[in-house]
């Protein structure tokens, strides 16, 4: 947005990559939901599969990891 020439757009570049982060997070915390739901609550439901999950998060970074057969 900032490179584009000027076209008389009332658009404010830090609401539209407002927008944009907040639609990734939301993304972000659905699929983490997703795996937790996979892994923990319908294992039972299903062959005992060995998938280790491992997450970590510091005021830097966050890392998710997944390791195991599928």
């Amino acid at each position: 947005m900032m490179s584009l020439p000027a076209l008389n757009y009332d658009l404010d570049p830090r609401r539209v990559g407002a927008g944009i982060l907040v639609a990734g997070s939301i993304t972000t915390a659905l699929s983490i939901a997703a795996i937790i739901v996979d892994t923990t609550l319908l294992e039972r439901r299903r062959q005992r599969q060995r998938v280790h999950v491992g997450a970590d998060v510091s005021a830097s970074q966050a890392s998710l990891s997944i390791s195991g057969r599928f």
